[in-house]
């Protein structure tokens, strides 16, 4: 039978969805639709301007019971489980208690609605990356920042991602980061958002994304977007085209969204923020990007699947379940499960049917709720496989055809039947007790022990109009549990009930309630309760026995608190039929039946409070449970599972005081082994996470430490040196680098007063130098000169020297011109003197004849003996220099011992004459003597053949006479001559 295109459905208006209160009689047309479904006008897409205010719609209800759930301001979740026999632990990012991200976890979420130029400027804006400049922040989470920006090539807007550089050194973080990028940069379709490049810059690791101009899915929701059906069923179609793109790919995103779908300007949706993707397929190398760990889970708590709650492994199945949310969400205008917390609306995943959106909006078509449906059953075999199938029936509906591929169950019937709706809120999970039936939580289930026959306890609830009244008035005062009349209440087998109620005395109606409810407590209006039953009587009526109408309404009273949870009523009711009736046999039965709830529902709380990591509650919780129920298989499992949350805690807080010492200990790297290992234990642990944060920061920390403290030694080094040299300005350089680098550093401080002190020194020494010169008094000049060599760089030491010399060349031709006036004969014999070729004993046969001409006291007399004995001095070291060559050329160290003292000196001569192919030799270019002293300069040739190319270097030494010779006991170079 071929397939005809279907018309769904249109409605007429209420007066209230009018602006003037008129009734519209027209069926408003459902295709084309910028106007969109029944009901009034609808918010067009695209949004023309993501700063537009909230959209103007016609009237205030568009459409019958679809007011939007308010949806609370961050919705991530981070579930840890212990295993697949152990309850899920949920950590709360978010939502009504505003408890803040586990940033270490989390995935970044930029939020579409913030007007451009709110988000700040960021720490990268104006900085330029490769070929992309940075414009400003567009938004932050736990895995990196997104920013505004420009690639410079091409001129065109992109989105950068970058990863916080803390996290850049972690395997795991940067890890998860780039698989991101590599994973979303394969898929190539219209709907998903494209990745351009990734790369590294200084330490920052980022990958650069199309930009979308537009607003995310939920920023439009919340800004009052309702589109309409079709609207609602092109938006799906895109989202399910990017999720079979990916598909294909064996990528899973686990966090669909409205949030993570960006819609731009031209209604195009396009499938953002891979933050949490596992890649599930063999095209990826999994031991390098299998970045999902057992026993955990991430994701957005109102989207969660089953699976996903409980940490199961997930496919692309688990988010087809999301998209189905989304797209109950989009027809309905509210969320299919809301509660106070993470735990009551990951319950309802698991374990309650959604409400037929068609129950919320009878305008929604069949095919759209069939579909939805669908996507949301609990057991992914029940939903869509792939996202492939999902398109090709949503292809269809978009061109009036049914859907051809959905799973069984939900292609044969457009309907399931309800589960008992719950009432969620904190640790608290009302379940629904009939019967004598405990309805046990988050799976768990336990027959309550068989009504025995006429106990007046209906195990088959069902509200009958014979019935309703007596029931209703009877049961008054007892708060029961919603229900609607396709609200059944099985056993948790499934089996059909087999106790039936006895008749009702019509006398009951009359009855007034033994306790009674305040009268300030108003029941919902809507609030039916479980109706009895009615049997035909088999016989006659015999006479009832006095406090049978006591004992039946304790029953009841008894049957509605239990059902509604209310225990201290249900045990008062007991009391108060067991005083009417002491001998009746059911009490023990029914006090047994109210612990045994009780007991059950102290159980499931201690359950929901592991769930919410709650381990003190849940032990309070057990503890109480154990006094009812202490045979209980749940109850035995909640106290292994409470036992080993126990032990693990204790060792949690353990390591982290074991790595808290190691870090006051300063042992940095010790600590952060040790907090990776506890990381590696305790992946979703924020207290692990900070633990290893510290560590990290803590090493970084003694790490730059070690390279300054490093720096600041190198620095002193160099100005010792400098100092021994004396360079001062050096060695003042380095000590008062190091002094701003380590204030602290006592080497620092004290080199800097030695400088200082040794300027001193050299400055005074300088002067008392100086002041000799000027009075050309050479004895004091030579003692100053002494005084200076001590404490001068060698440059002015060199400088002081040729002003000694200058005053005592000048000092000794004024002396000769004096004397020369005197005597002629005087003047010749130091002529002599300086003539080499003349020798010493020559000119001293000159000095005895001047003696006996002028006589021993002529002062001219002790002058020319005395310049006599310099030449001596000059011959004889000069002697001692070409000794001093042989012996080096020789190696023969006591020959060098002869000439030179200074043992270092020495000994680096005897080194230096050991080199093959040594050329040595040196030359006397001045001496100076005062007595048996002299200061002498040397010129000293050496080369190395083929080693070292030959250099001449000039020495100052200090002499000492030894007999006829002269050594030298101190030698400093001074530069080449």
């Amino acid at each position: 039978m071929t397939d005809q295109p279907r018309r769904y459905p249109t409605r007429q208006l209420p007066p209230s969805d009018q602006p003037d209160g008129t009734m519209l009689n027209q069926a408003v047309p459902v295709d084309p639709a910028p106007l969109g479904r029944p009901g009034g006008m609808r918010t067009p897409l695209p949004i023309n301007d993501p700063r537009d205010a909230v959209p103007t719609m016609v009237g205030s209800g568009s459409r019958p019971g679809a007011m939007r759930t308010p949806r609370p301001d961050s919705e991530l979740l981070t579930v840890v489980t212990a295993g697949p026999d152990q309850p899920t632990l949920v950590q709360d990012t978010g939502g009504p208690r505003q408890i803040r991200p586990d940033t270490g976890h989390t995935h970044l979420h930029v939020d579409g609605t913030r007007a451009p130029g709110t988000t700040g400027s960021g720490t990268h804006k104006g900085e330029v990356w490769s070929d992309f400049e940075f414009v400003r922040l567009l938004g932050k989470g736990g895995m990196g920042a997104v920013y505004l920006g420009r690639q410079i090539s091409l001129d065109r807007p992109v989105a950068i991602k970058v990863l916080p550089q803390n996290l850049s050194g972690d395997d795991d973080f940067r890890n998860r980061f780039l698989l991101e990028a590599k994973a979303v940069a394969r898929i190539e379709s219209p709907n998903v958002i494209k990745v351009y490049t990734a790369g590294t810059h200084q330490g920052h690791h980022y990958f650069v994304m199309e930009f979308v101009d537009g607003r995310d899915l939920s920023a439009l929701l919340k800004g009052g977007m309702r589109p309409s059906y079709e609207q609602s069923l092109d938006l799906m179609l895109q989202a399910a085209r990017g999720l079979a793109a990916a598909g294909e790919l064996g990528i899973v995103h686990r966090d669909i969204k409205p949030g993570n779908m960006m819609v731009d300007k031209k209604g195009v949706l396009k499938i953002m923020d891979f933050g949490l993707v596992k890649v599930v397929s063999d095209q990826f190398n999994k031991d390098a990007y299998g970045m999902t760990v057992q026993g955990t889970v991430m994701g957005t708590v109102n989207y969660f699947s089953p699976e996903q709650s409980r940490g199961q492994t997930c496919d692309q199945r688990t988010d087809l379940y999301a998209l189905g949310v989304v797209f109950y969400e989009l027809l309905t205008g509210r969320l299919p499960f809301i509660g106070a917390d993470p735990t009551s609306v990951i319950y309802q995943h698991i374990h309650v049917e959604p409400q037929q959106p068609r129950t919320i909006d009878p305008h929604i078509p069949m095919d759209y709720q069939r579909v939805t449906l669908s996507l949301m059953a609990k057991r992914p075999e029940d939903r869509y496989q792939n996202a492939a199938d999902l398109v090709s029936d949503l292809e269809r509906m978009k061109h009036g055809l049914p859907p051809q591929r959905l799973p069984g169950a939900a292609a044969k019937s457009g309907t399931k039947a309800s589960a008992l709706p719950m009432v969620l809120g904190g640790a608290a999970v009302a379940a629904a007790i009939a019967g004598g039936v405990g309805w046990w939580l988050l799976g768990g289930s336990a027959a309550a022990p068989a009504s025995p026959s006429g106990s007046g306890l209906a195990t088959d609830v069902r509200p009958t109009a014979e019935t309703a009244k007596t029931a209703s008035e009877s049961a008054k005062p007892v708060e029961a549990v919603k229900t609607t009349p396709a609200d059944t209440v099985t056993s948790p087998a499934g089996k059909p009930p087999t106790d039936v109620a006895k008749p009702i005395d019509p006398k009951l109606a009359d009855a007034k309630p033994a306790d009674p409810k305040p009268a300030d407590a108003k029941p919902p209006t809507d609030a039916k309760p479980p109706e009895l039953t009615k049997a035909e009587p088999t016989g006659p009526e015999s006479p009832k026995p006095a406090g049978t109408d006591s004992v039946r309404i304790a029953k009841l009273e008894i049957q509605t608190a239990l059902a509604g949870q209310r225990f201290a009523p249900a045990r008062q009711a007991l009391e108060r039929g067991r005083s009417a009736a002491p001998d009746d046999p059911e009490w023990p039965t029914l006090a047994k039946l109210i612990d045994d709830t009780e007991g059950g529902a102290l159980v499931q709380q201690a359950l929901v409070a592991l769930v919410a990591n709650e381990l003190d509650t849940a032990v309070i919780k057990a503890e109480a449970a154990r006094r009812l129920v202490p045979d209980s298989p749940e109850l035995k499992t909640a106290l292994k599972t409470i036992a080993a949350k126990q032990a693990e805690r204790d060792a949690l807080r353990a390591a982290l005081a074991e790595i808290d010492g190691l870090l006051a200990k300063g042992q940095a790297i010790a600590a952060e082994t040790a907090a990776r290992d506890l990381v590696g234990r305790h992946p979703n642990n924020t207290e692990a996470a900070a633990a290893l944060a510290r560590a990290i920061t803590a090493r970084m920390a003694a790490e730059s430490q070690a390279a300054k403290a490093k720096a600041v030694t190198e620095l002193i080094d160099k100005a010792e040196l400098a100092l021994a040299s004396r360079d001062f300005d050096t060695a003042a350089s380095c000590y008062e680098s190091a002094a701003s680098q380590d204030p602290a550093n006592a080497k620092a401080k004290d080199g800097l007063v030695a400088v200082a002190k040794a300027r001193s020194s050299l400055k005074a020494a300088r002067a008392t130098f100086d002041a000799a010169i000027a009075a050309e008094s050479l004895a004091q000049a030579e003692t100053a000169l002494t005084a200076l060599n001590a404490v001068a760089p060698a440059a002015v030491a060199l400088q002081a020297a040729n002003a000694l010399k200058d005053l005592r060349q000048r000092l000794a031709d004024a002396e000769a011109e004096s004397l020369a006036k005197k005597n002629v004969a005087a003047k010749r014999i130091l002529e002599g003197i300086a003539d080499p070729a003349r020798p010493i004993a020559t000119l001293e046969t000159d000095l005895a004849a001047f003696v006996a001409q002028a006589g021993a006291n002529d002062p001219a007399v002790p002058v020319i003996r005395d310049r006599i004995e310099d030449r001596r001095a000059i011959e004889q070291f000069a002697g001692g220099l070409v000794g001093l060559d042989q012996s080096v050329g020789k190696t023969d160290a006591a020959g060098i011992a002869q000439v030179i003292a200074d043992r270092d000196f020495a000994s680096a001569l005897s080194a230096i004459g050991k080199y093959p192919g040594m050329t040595f030799d040196s030359r006397l270019l001045e001496l100076n003597r005062t007595g048996d002293k002299a200061v002498a300069k040397v010129a000293i040739r050496h080369a190395i053949k083929d080693l070292f190319p030959e250099t001449t270097l000039r020495y100052r030494l200090e002499l000492s006479r030894s007999g006829q010779s002269w050594q030298v006991t101190s030698a400093q170079l001074e530069d080449a001559p």
